[in-house]
């Protein structure tokens, strides 16, 4: 293991040891490893996906911060499981993809998790020049001029309506009468996004069709 990076990221108690400087950092020093890598006049672009922590919003804005400022173009996924960075980075053909999250760690924990373009976390060598332009003061990080900083945007991410679409299927079966015989039918609402747009979705439906559908435990 590293200085800063574990066997899955770099992880600290959000706020602490996990600070907004800190988060800039590790945002501006991998723009510069991917700047790099990918040579010069080639802005890298970064996919960045959270977990619901309170502090995930805060680390995500201090991250962006540093990613813009070393000529990074950022854009957000929102709230997304893990895998789905790494996927999403290799079938949109990013530079890398970061994940804010630090697992099954209590809450007040966080982490950042970095993916390089093939969807595995980055190699032990550009682990370890991250971790140096951080800890030393004598190597530079790339500074962008005023007409490279980076731009930030919101993406959702792709299969978001697909889930929307799969649970409002179910529903319909349920309020029609038509049941599963037992059957038990598994559904992952991507930490709530889909689960959110889903019950949105459904009330416009309701309305429409002048149908009260009470909210209850286990529906959207």
């Amino acid at each position: 293991m590293g200085r800063l990076f574990g066997t899955d990221g770099i992880r600290g108690i959000a706020n602490r040891d996990l600070s907004i400087q800190r988060s800039a950092q590790v945002g501006q020093a991998l723009a510069t490893v991917l700047r790099e890598r990918l040579g010069e006049g080639k802005k890298p672009k970064v996919f960045i996906g959270k977990d619901t922590r309170l502090s995930s919003d805060m680390i995500e804005a201090a991250l962006t911060a540093g990613l813009c400022a070393g000529g990074a173009d950022c854009v957000s996924l929102g709230v997304v499981p893990t895998p789905a960075v790494a996927c999403l980075t290799v079938a949109h053909q990013m530079d890398a993809g970061v994940m804010i999250s630090a697992s099954h760690n209590p809450f007040h924990f966080n982490g950042i998790k970095i993916f390089g373009p093939k969807g595995y976390k980055l190699t032990d060598r550009e682990e370890a020049e991250i971790e140096d332009m951080i800890l030393d003061d004598a190597i530079p990080m790339h500074k962008a001029e005023a007409g490279e900083i980076g731009r930030y945007s919101r993406r959702e991410p792709p299969g978001v309506h697909a889930q929307v679409d799969a649970l409002e299927d179910v529903d319909d079966d349920l309020a029609e009468g038509q049941g599963y015989n037992g059957q038990v039918v598994p559904l992952e609402p991507q930490g709530g996004h889909a689960h959110d747009k889903a019950r949105s979705r459904r009330q416009d439906r309701s309305h429409r069709h002048g149908r009260h559908q009470p909210h209850r435990r286990g529906a959207f």
